[in-house]
Order: C-alpha cells, then sequence, then structure tokens
C-alpha cells in the first residue's frame, strides 16, 4: 500500500465501520418494533444485535404495521422523521395507508440536558447566558429532532424563544444520509420501474432539504423572507430574528404568545371565530404559494399560532418552498382549472408542468383525468377533503409516468397539511372558497400594466436570446454531423424552396422584433402619466397606430401560412 494510499484506506474503513455500527443500531430498532422477520427475508438478518432491548410486546404486535413504522421512525432518529414526512406527500412511492400514517410525523422526541444547552449557547454567542440574557429558563418548551426551545428574556429587555441544535446530530444525519442515497442507487439498479420516478434524485433534494434545515441561519433567512411576504396581510405575522446572538446552531426569535390551532379550550378562551381562523389560514398558504412563491411547507397544527383578533403566526420556518413565476402560473392555471372542472385544461397543465415518459399513453392520461374530474369536480371539499383529491392526482400522475418537479410535492404536502388543520378547526370547511378567491387575486395580479410590460420585456429578451443562440447551436449541430461522417444531399430544384423559405423565416423573426419593440413602446407611452398629452401629437398616434396594424398583419400572414 502507498504512502498516499494509507489515509483513504483508513477513512473507507472508518465510513464502513460507522455504517455497520448504525446500521446494527436502526436494525435493533426495527426488531423491537416488530419488523425481524422482514430484515431475515431481505438478508440482513445478520445485523440484529446480540441484545435486543425491549422484545416486541403484546401491545407492539397489536398495532397495524404502518402505525409500527412510524414510530420506529420517531426513535430512529432525525433523517427517518424527515424522511416520513416527505414520502407522506408521495402516495406514488408508498402505499396510501403508510402516506397518512406519515402525516402524524411531528418529530416530538424527549430534551437532552441543560449542560448541553448552556454549553452549545455560551459557544456560539462567546459569551456567558448571564451576559446575553436576563432570564433563560432551563427547561424547554419544545423538543424536535433536531433542536429544542427555551423561553427568555434578553439583556434589552425582548422576550425571545432560543432555538439549540442538538449536540453532533451532523454526523448521525451525514452517516444516515449516506446510507439512504446509496440504497436508493441500489434500489434503482435493481428495480428498473424506481427509474421513472427519479428516486436517487428525489433522495439527494431530500438530503440537500435536511442539510439546510441543521444550519439555524438557513432557517433564520427563511423567517425573514417568509416575515416579508405576509407583511401585507395585517391577520398573519412571523417572529423577527435576532441576528446578533444567532448562528448556525443557536437560533434566537422573538417570543410569540397564542394558542395552537389544535387546542380548543385556548382558542375558546381567545373568544375567535374558528372557521374564520380556517379562512385566513388557507388564503394565507395559497397567497404564498401562488402569488409570492415563497411558502411555508409544513403548516401543522404545532408550526401555528392563533392570537387574539384571529391573527396568525407562522412558526418554524426550516422547511419552505420556492417557486419561480412560470411555475406559480402554471399551478394557478392547474387549481382554476380544477375548480372550474375543466378536465381538458387539468391535463393540458399536467403535461406542461411534467416530464412525460416516452411510453406514457396521452389518451390514457387524458381519459383518467376525465374520470378524475367527474367523480371530484364540483364536489364540496367538505364532502369528499381536498387531500383525498390530491392523493388521486398524484397516483394518477404518477401511475402514468410523469416525473413532477421537487417543489410540487412540496405544495401538495403544504395543501394538505392546510387541510387538515382547518378541517380541524372548523369540520365543514370548503377550501373551494379560498382557493377561489386567491385564484382571482392572482389573476388579476398578471394583467396588471406593469407585470404585463415585465412579461413583454421578458418574451422580447428570451426572443433575442434565442435568436442569438440558433445560428451557433446550428453550427454546431453541423459540425458534428461532419465529424460522424454524416453528409447532406439537397435535390437541385428542391434547394431554392429550402432557400426561400430560410429567408422567410428569417424576415419573419426579424419583422417580429421590430414589431414587438413598437407594441412595447406603444405600452409604455399607454402606460405613463403623460400618455393623454403624448397621444394629442398626431405623430404618436401614428406610432400606436402603425405598430398595432403591423403586428396583426404579422399575426394574419402566420396563420395563413400555416393553412397553406
Amino acid at each position: 500500500m502507498s504512502p498516499e494510499s494509507a489515509p483513504q484506506q483508513r477513512g473507507l474503513r472508518g465510513i464502513a465501520r460507522s455504517w455497520f455500527r448504525r446500521g446494527v443500531q436502526v436494525s435493533g430498532i426495527l426488531w423491537r418494533h416488530g419488523f425481524g422477520v422482514y430484515l431475515t427475508r431481505m438478508g440482513l438478518g445478520r445485523f440484529r444485535p446480540k441484545r435486543v432491548e425491549g422484545e416486541p410486546d403484546a401491545r407492539m404486535a397489536s398495532l397495524e404495521l404502518p402505525v409500527r413504522l412510524r414510530l420506529a421512525c420517531e426513535e430512529i432518529g432525525p433523517v427517518t422523521i424527515k424522511l416520513g414526512q416527505a414520502l407522506a406527500s408521495r402516495p406514488d412511492l408508498i402505499p396510501i395507508d403508510y402516506a397518512r400514517e406519515f402525516r402524524k410525523l411531528q418529530g416530538d422526541v424527549p430534551p437532552f440536558s441543560w449542560d448541553e444547552a448552556r454549553k452549545t449557547i455560551e459557544g456560539e454567542t462567546g459569551a456567558p447566558i448571564s451576559d446575553v440574557f436576563e432570564r433563560l429558563e432551563q427547561a424547554p418548551v419544545a423538543s424536535a429532532s433536531i433542536g429544542q426551545v427555551h423561553l427568555g428574556v434578553l439583556r434589552g429587555g425582548q422576550r425571545v424563544a432560543v432555538k439549540v441544535r442538538r449536540p453532533n446530530i451532523e454526523q448521525t444525519v451525514e452517516t444516515d444520509l449516506q446510507i439512504l442515497s446509496f440504497a436508493a442507487r441500489e434500489a434503482e439498479r435493481h428495480i428498473k420501474g424506481l427509474r421513472t420516478y427519479r428516486v436517487s434524485e428525489w433522495v439527494d433534494e431530500f438530503a440537500r432539504t435536511l442539510k439546510a434545515e441543521l444550519n439555524f441561519r438557513t432557517e433564520g433567512h427563511n423567517t425573514d423572507r417568509l416575515r416579508e411576504v405576509v407583511a401585507a396581510d395585517e391577520h398573519v405575522t412571523v417572529p423577527r430574528v435576532f441576528w446578533e446572538h444567532s448562528s448556525s446552531r443557536v437560533l434566537i426569535l422573538e417570543r410569540m404568545d397564542g394558542v395552537h390551532t389544535d387546542d380548543a379550550e385556548g382558542l375558546a378562551d381567545l373568544g375567535v371565530s374558528r372557521s374564520v381562523v380556517a379562512a385566513r389560514l388557507a388564503e394565507s398558504v395559497l397567497r404564498q404559494i401562488l402569488i409570492e412563491g415563497f411558502f411555508h411547507a409544513d403548516p401543522h397544527p404545532g408550526n401555528v399560532l392563533v392570537q387574539g383578533g384571529g391573527r396568525l403566526v407562522f412558526l418554524d420556518c426550516g422547511n419552505v418552498g420556492r417557486m419561480d413565476r412560470q411555475m406559480r402560473e402554471s399551478m394557478v392555471r392547474l387549481l382554476s382549472a380544477s375548480l372550474d372542472d375543466d378536465a381538458l385544461e387539468v391535463y393540458d397543465q399536467i403535461i406542461d408542468i411534467g416530464t412525460v415518459a416516452d411510453n406514457t399513453d396521452l389518451q390514457q392520461l387524458r381519459r383518467d383525468v376525465q374520470r378524475l374530474m367527474g367523480q371530484y369536480g364540483g364536489v364540496p371539499t367538505a364532502q369528499i377533503g381536498l387531500g383525498e383529491a390530491l392523493e388521486e392526482l398524484m397516483k394518477l400522475i404518477f401511475r402514468h409516468k410523469i416525473a413532477m418537479p421537487a417543489v410540487f410535492s412540496s405544495v401538495f404536502r403544504a395543501m394538505i397539511l392546510t387541510e387538515g388543520t382547518c378541517r380541524h378547526l372548523s369540520p365543514d370547511f370548503d377550501f373551494r372558497g379560498p382557493a377561489l378567491r386567491v385564484a382571482k387575486e392572482s389573476l388579476q395580479d398578471w394583467f396588471r400594466p406593469s407585470n404585463l410590460l415585465r412579461g413583454i420585456w421578458r418574451s422580447l429578451r428570451d426572443l433575442q436570446r434565442y435568436g442569438m443562440l440558433i445560428p451557433r447551436q446550428v453550427s454546431e449541430v453541423l459540425a458534428q454531423m461532419q465529424v460522424a461522417g454524416v453528409t447532406l444531399r439537397l435535390d437541385p430544384d428542391e434547394r431554392d424552396v429550402i432557400m426561400h423559405r430560410a429567408d422567410e423565416m428569417v424576415n419573419r423573426l426579424a419583422s417580429a422584433l421590430i414589431i414587438a419593440a413598437m407594441i412595447v413602446g406603444s405600452s409604455v407611452m399607454l402606460a405613463s402619466e403623460r400618455a393623454t398629452r403624448l397621444l394629442s401629437t398626431p405623430g404618436a398616434i401614428a406610432y400606436v397606430v402603425i405598430g398595432a396594424l403591423l403586428g396583426l398583419y404579422l399575426l394574419y400572414s402566420i396563420l395563413i401560412s400555416k393553412r397553406s
């Protein structure tokens, strides 16, 4: 063995040992929850520890498999808790009863000691507790898979909630993610059907999201961003971050009082209307998704507080979703089509959002969408539940091997959790009302003059970019054909026709650029405060009219060429 390879070999042996130790630990937990027979069938019986504390008792044996697996995930650690939560929005990958059970995973675990919490806080702030805080409670008020929360008061008098990351969690998470990534790749290699669902890519995205959650600075920036997103809504707020004392392992937030949405007695004491709170929650989450494109992806009852007057507070912004403008517009169209029972438009938006496999039967997909709309269309969500309808839509999409963007699952989870919370607040809550209002608001936002101008400008910019790229791309294709020995022969009689058509295409592209520039200029003139004075001059009027006529003529010529 060369001196250079020795450290590498030792590193690999260290990884193998950590994997083996973790495998034995996890298998022991699974064995206690009654999954020993499945481990044996999979050839993993050798990982069973010699001593398994707490063999499955009668109570565990009486529980259903999904419940036992959820309990095992809670005990194994943060990776399996977060994995179960993520899989809860993927009924295409796991049976529906498991998906529903995994939605109960909240990550509540026993707290770690105050000495460990104090050591972390003082290490991150660089000062003793007494120098930073007037008071800091030793007993945590909440304990989750990644960290726990202590209440306190800063030296300046601000009431705060201090979130402290669990000690040594990074190594456990990194090992579990490595094992999970390896298992996903191996599963795809041996099970061809999983390749269609891009399981390994999904696991990689899951790993990136979880690693981001471990860094409390990321959660702090998400909190600030969500606070900006909801700032215009007087009925919704988000705590502010005290950055001067926060770090990657300690996050200090403004303390927000209130009661959780599942606290019936607390809501009664506040004297708020449960149906009003449900409507505000649904509209806020939908507005975050469809209008702002930045949303809280985990709005379960533990992450939402209700204050006096029905004001909502979103907590724990570690898990958020982001969508660009194009995705938001597609989601609005999909939602509007679903509410209008427009099966054809729902089909079109599924094709537009997702990536269709080569062997997807599009005709059968359209028939299945029509059947689904016939089953759920027009029925109030209070009767069937939005979650049930979304589950069926997701299963239909993935059954036809259509790969959806990763954010689609986040949207799916956020909407199902929101509906569950709203239904708990008001059992007869109908999601259709808030969805219609937010969809209408989004559509109105599209047609504001400023947004229209930005859309036209983006289209012009894209047209210019693609116009500049086409010659180079054609040159590269021809060069590759030449290297590969491919020859292209043209019939002399057809050469003139081809060149004429190419000339027409170039001229039409150039004309479109000029006309589009004139239309944009006209739009800017009309949108300006001096539009009245400008339109009083003959030159301005002629400019606007000529641009409109040329645009109509170009459109007419395109339509004529399609029919000829």
